[in-house]
């Protein structure tokens, strides 16, 4: 076993796909008890960043929250196709993740930041042509019970504050 701490371009960035499987329990988050929390937390240590944002030293140690662990096995890799994983856990807090990295893609490109939106884009999706239209166009890939509502949340339709985005 190999224990890292990775942040979210470690964990979601190339070409990705972490599948929950059928024995993990439904999504189960809510606002009051875990999203709220999490967004404070994103949110004071994005002040602290920007805050610091002329001192790269003083960014960099003011950019981190510790989420929690997540345990994922690799699954047999197949040439051309995307690294899988099975979230063994941490599938609350990396669907959490993955709906706010959304939220938030659709907030910066909505504001014309494109070359951010794309960076963010790239943490949430897998845009290689062969993927389109298949669960592993999405970094994550929730459990059956938890799909509908996952690709709800991760469409065009109902992004963030009314942008459209390509996920």
């Amino acid at each position: 076993m190999k224990a890292d701490a990775l942040n979210p371009r470690e964990l979601f960035g190339g070409t990705v796909h972490y599948e929950i499987p059928v024995f993990q329990r439904p999504y189960v988050w809510t606002e009051e008890d875990q999203w709220a929390p999490l967004w404070a937390d994103v949110r004071r240590v994005a002040e602290k960043v920007i805050r610091a944002a002329d001192d790269d030293a003083a960014a960099e140690e003011a950019g981190g929250h510790f989420l929690g662990a997540v345990v994922f096995k690799a699954k047999s890799a197949i040439a051309g196709d995307v690294t899988r994983h099975s979230v063994i856990d941490g599938q609350q807090r990396t669907t959490t993740l993955q709906i706010l990295l959304d939220a938030v893609h659709a907030a910066v490109s909505a504001r014309g930041h494109e070359d951010e939106a794309e960076a963010l884009e790239e943490l949430i999706l897998n845009k290689a042509k062969r993927f389109a239209g298949k669960p592993e166009r999405f970094k994550l890939w929730p459990a059956r019970s938890d799909r509908n509502a996952f690709e709800h949340a991760m469409s065009d339709e109902h992004a963030a504050w009314g942008a459209t985005t390509t996920s």
